[in-house]
């Protein structure tokens, strides 16, 4: 499949010579089940368009994963049997179908019920009780284009992990496009992630800093 993306067609889109329609939910999962286009793991759907993941440390190449992102993750996947006990499951780096034209991957999403539950579909907005990004070369992203995917899905817990910055930013209360509640956590701090029945599981900040 060539890029969409050329500066041409880039230019021609700029200036309102060219509408761009992106892929919906269905058409990506019929194009990757039908084999006409590969499986990818560094790939996720974003805004209907199939967009490489960004997991680098800032100044290396965007196409690796680095060291911090992947101790991050560590961490956060070790809480599943925690979520277990209370009647939650997660996933990493796992897509999540956001409908219409969404379907990212996020570092970590906490799910209800037993990953038995997912062997046939993809986890969709009813399930999802988090969703956690580690940020690095990503944080733009992060807290913009995903920020406002997440929030217009009514994901009602969104954390991001700035590697950047040393900090936990917990956002609550999805309103259109962003989230009316967010707060920073720092070390020293202990992050409550989102589960079944109002219950949470903790971790802190510091460990994944």
């Amino acid at each position: 499949m060539g890029a969409l993306t050329s500066q041409s067609l880039l230019e021609e889109a700029a200036s309102g010579q060219l509408e761009v329609v992106g892929l919906t939910v269905e058409q990506y999962d019929w194009l990757v089940e039908s084999g006409k286009l590969p499986e990818d793991p560094t790939t996720e759907l974003i805004d209907g368009f199939i967009v490489k993941k960004d997991r680098s440390a800032v100044g290396e190449n965007p196409m690796t994963v680095g060291d911090r992102h992947r101790f991050a993750v560590m961490i956060l996947t070790r809480l599943d049997s925690e979520f277990s006990r209370i009647g939650c499951c997660v996933q990493s780096q796992q897509p999540i179908s956001l409908p219409p034209r969404n379907q990212p991957e996020p570092d970590l999403a906490v799910l209800a019920g037993r990953a038995e539950d997912y062997k046939k579909r993809k986890a969709g907005i009813s399930d999802i009780f988090s969703v956690v990004e580690v940020a690095e070369s990503s944080l733009g992203r992060d807290l913009g284009t995903k920020l406002r995917v997440y929030a217009k899905a009514k994901i009602p817990e969104y954390i991001v992990v700035n590697l950047i910055d040393k900090l936990v930013l917990v956002h609550h209360r999805p309103v259109r496009s962003t989230y009316a509640d967010v707060t920073p956590l720092r070390p020293g701090d202990t992050l409550k992630i989102s589960a079944k029945d109002g219950k949470t599981v903790s971790i802190e900040v510091a460990s994944l800093l």
